[in-house]
């Protein structure tokens, strides 16, 4: 293949993610997931051995022998659900032959360039912002106003139970009286602590 001219217009697109593509076979092949969203290079050799259908250690055979652009997952020891991808340019067989264009993350499925890893907070804030909006709708609809103005709120030890009249037999009980708790997916301290080493590793 011949040697590629680095095009950054595909990265605008960048964060992705594939949900459908991850439901159905997950990150067990990261170059194969890479290769679906718009920032891969159809182009690259690496897209030429996944077309053949070359397994990991054949294609990295392959790649050596091979100039142009190609991708390769590179190691992290940050976490587990953190997977880094390399874009570079190899001019021949040996390593120091090999040219490091640009970096992508792959986090919890969404494939980021770095160092953009801004977007990755500004995603992570937006979503702790919606989940806050809907704790405070419960708890405004799970809210007892008293005589005289005074709130109950579910957790009170003082909330009065209701009182059963007739004919309220079989219905539900009245929602908000237990205070909600929710998980929200991806959203533990190891994601964020990932973020901000991934963050400070940039920034220095």
């Amino acid at each position: 293949m011949a040697l590629a001219v680095l095009d950054d217009s595909q990265d605008a697109l960048l964060p992705w993610v594939d949900p459908n593509y991850l439901q159905q076979f997950g990150l067990a092949n990261p170059l194969a997931y890479f290769r679906q969203c718009p920032a891969f290079d159809a182009r690259s050799n690496t897209a030429d051995c996944l077309n053949q259908g070359l397994g990991p250690r054949a294609m990295a055979a392959a790649l050596r022998k091979m100039v142009g652009v190609q991708y390769e997952v590179l190691p992290t020891e940050a976490s587990p659900q953190l997977i880094t991808i390399g874009m570079y340019l190899r001019r021949g067989p040996e390593d120091n032959n090999k040219e490091l264009l640009k970096v992508y993350y792959i986090l919890e499925g969404m494939i980021y360039r770095a160092p953009s890893l801004g977007d990755v907070f500004l995603q992570r804030i937006a979503a702790c912002a919606h989940e806050l909006s809907d704790a405070l709708n419960e708890l405004r609809d799970a809210v007892t106003v008293l005589p005289g103005g005074h709130c109950v709120f579910p957790f009170s030890d003082s909330l009065p139970e209701p009182e059963e009249d007739e004919g309220t037999e079989g219905k539900q009980a009245r929602p908000g009286r237990k205070a909600k708790r929710r998980k929200v997916e991806g959203a533990g301290p190891e994601v964020d602590s990932i973020i901000l080493n991934l963050w400070n590793q940039h920034e220095s």
